[in-house]
């Protein structure tokens, strides 16, 4: 178990670095549109890469809690946190 909370540490920091460079690449983004370069369309494969790794790294950190204060029931209140 001990290892299982090691390896979700290092999965989190490691989404949270991606979280980071997408949300510097939409800023990026968002500033050559505003200035014509680029068109509003080309906005949306830089939020749909941030959305989804905001996804990855709520769902590990559910289950991060579900493991740390769930003990034996651990699954079961992971299922609770995602509803």
């Amino acid at each position: 178990m001990l290892e299982k909370l090691c390896d979700q540490t290092v999965e989190l920091a490691a989404l949270d670095e991606t979280r980071r460079l997408y949300r510097d690449r939409l800023r990026w983004r968002q500033q050559r549109v505003d200035e014509g370069y680029d068109k509003p369309q080309s906005l949306w494969e830089d939020t749909e890469a941030l959305v989804k790794t905001e996804q990855q790294a709520l769902q590990g950190q559910r289950e991060r809690l579900a493991r740390t204060y769930g003990g034996e029931r651990w699954a079961e209140l992971k299922r609770v946190l995602e509803h």
